[in-house]
């Protein structure tokens, strides 16, 4: 390992200007280049982690994708950068990210932030070619399941096509399918697509086939449409059936037909929570409290090799909000919070476990010893603000199958969702129906 780091650190001096700092809205942000591939390698988990939402989420891509900025000389200059340096040498290594879906979170975050790049309209022909020469590398070495949220995101983009953008998705939709036509079939090593998986699989057909007839022909275009259609159908098993749901033709269709957005949230009102649930929803607002405190509170700190990163300042307990002396009232323990505090943390709570029962979901006990293990093993958060340490369920070793991150998608959009539609109805005149 210590080799491979070794070489690693030699490609730096290879990229002109790897030790560059920017800076962006008060953060000073190292352009690490090769750094982010030694610090992968030697196993700084943190640091890798930081470093590549600092460099390219935080302090890249989103001043990029401002109108403002787009054709700003310091977003030409990092779109330079990361197609020229940091993207090529990334996929040059790509091998390294094989065999690591202990940082599944780090690799989806940065699977999704590069696919992003793709829409800016500054890129250059080969720093697109950049692009997408890197998301077909990473994904070749992901796992099939961790496709699912790009497919989501595919099926939506294929609808607004457009010569500039489509390319991109289209040959790593077309590469993906042709490396695992078989585990959209029978099976191979990573095992067999669920039901999800090959859904998702049929609507990006319907998708991609609809948007094409409803174009001119283009030879372009439909050479390179028509291999992926043949690779997604040359996977799926002929005798698979889509059965089109709601939220399938949701997908389907093209968000802007409607004119406005209008949240549509899952209704759980005539759900009612089972008594053991209800204790469930208690834990986990605590949990929920004490995570939200535990980010808010500490001061991160991050070296990553010789660069000192501070993502979010510590706040304390004050009567007020104050975002100038880092004061918020709610960072106290859970049980003196006020009720309106409470009942805030545990209707959240309670909307997913709701909606999870509305989508069919069930919840069994595995251990009936489990409460009574954690509790005794889980660390008291305090009983007064000044003794107040937030210590929420340490949940870093835990790995969640497909069928539960998926879950996880919908309740985040269910979330969302919910939000949504009250912050309209807040903000909407009194005779709106919401």
């Amino acid at each position: 390992m210590a080799c491979v780091a070794a070489k690693a650190q030699r490609a730096i001096s290879a990229i002109p200007g790897s030790g560059i700092r920017y800076r962006f809205a008060g953060y000073a942000v190292p352009l690490l280049g090769a750094e982010l591939l030694a610090g992968f390698t030697c196993s700084h988990d943190d640091g890798f982690v930081i470093a590549i939402v600092a460099c390219i989420s935080t302090a890249i891509v989103t001043p990029l994708f401002q109108p403002r900025a787009l054709e700003s000389d310091t977003a030409l200059a990092l779109n330079r950068y990361l197609c020229n340096a940091v993207l090529p040498l990334l996929t040059n290594h790509s091998h390294f990210f094989a065999d690591a879906e202990h940082h599944s979170a780090l690799l989806d975050a940065t699977l999704h932030t590069v696919y992003r790049m793709n829409r800016l309209k500054s890129l250059t022909k080969n720093q697109r070619e950049a692009v997408s020469d890197f998301l077909v590398a990473i994904t070749r070495e992901l796992p099939p399941g961790m496709m699912i949220k790009l497919l989501r995101k595919v099926i939506v983009d294929i609808q607004q096509i457009t010569d500039m953008t489509v390319l991109v998705p289209l040959r790593l939709i077309t590469l993906h399918y042709e490396r695992c036509g078989k585990y959209y079939g029978n099976g191979n090593q990573y095992g067999v697509a669920t039901e999800i998986e090959k859904r998702l699989s049929m609507l990006l057909f319907y998708a991609i086939f609809d948007s094409l007839g409803s174009r001119p022909y283009d030879p372009d275009l439909f050479g390179k449409a028509l291999p992926c259609l043949t690779a997604i159908g040359s996977a799926i098993s002929p005798d698979y059936a889509l059965t089109v749901g709601v939220e399938d033709a949701t997908k389907l269709k093209d968000p802007m037909d409607d004119g406005a957005w209008i949240p549509k949230p899952v209704d759980v009102s005539r759900v009612d929570m089972p008594r053991d649930l209800q204790m469930m929803t208690d834990a986990f607002a605590e949990h929920f409290h004490d995570s939200w405190a535990s980010r808010k509170a500490s001061l991160q700190r991050f070296t990553f090799l010789y660069f000192p990163l501070i993502l979010e300042k510590g706040w304390v307990h004050g009567e007020l909000y104050s975002r100038q002396q880092l004061t918020h009232p709610r960072l106290k323990p859970f049980s003196l919070l006020k009720d309106f505090e409470k009942a805030f943390y545990r209707e959240r709570c309670a909307e997913c476990l709701k909606a999870l029962l509305v989508w069919g979901y069930t919840f069994d006990l595995a251990d009936r010893d489990a409460a009574d293990k954690a509790a005794s093993a889980h660390t008291p958060s305090g009983t007064t603000i000044q003794n107040f340490a937030p210590k929420p369920v340490d949940l870093s070793s835990m790995t969640l199958e497909k069928d539960m991150v998926a879950a996880g998608e919908k309740m985040a959009e269910q979330s969302h969702n919910i939000w949504a539609k009250k912050v309209i109805c807040l903000l909407s005149p009194p005779l709106f129906v919401c």
